[in-house]
């Protein structure tokens, strides 16, 4: 599997050389922050994380569907609900 995508995987190590900016030196005062300018990159970088949850995960018994199977008779959430609940 790794050696599929070793080629690609190499040339984005390569093709990302890190262009190292001198770093500033801040102090611990308001003056000095006013010195920071934020990188190019970041103005367009986009970041997020994505998680759902509903009213559905509160019994949160083994899935999500649990409001559904817990009415099929049979199944092992109805029987779960019928003897917890």
């Amino acid at each position: 599997m790794i050696r599929k995508f070793f080629p690609i995987i190499l040339l984005v190590l390569v093709g990302c050389k890190s262009s190292r900016v001198p770093e500033k030196k801040f102090t611990a005062d308001w003056e000095s922050m006013r010195q920071y300018e934020c990188p190019e990159w970041f103005q367009d970088a986009k970041f997020g994380i994505y998680f759902h949850w509903g009213v559905y995960s509160v019994p949160a018994y083994k899935t999500e569907w649990y409001s559904h199977y817990m009415y099929v008779p049979g199944h092992p959430i109805h029987e779960y609900h019928e003897k917890t609940y």
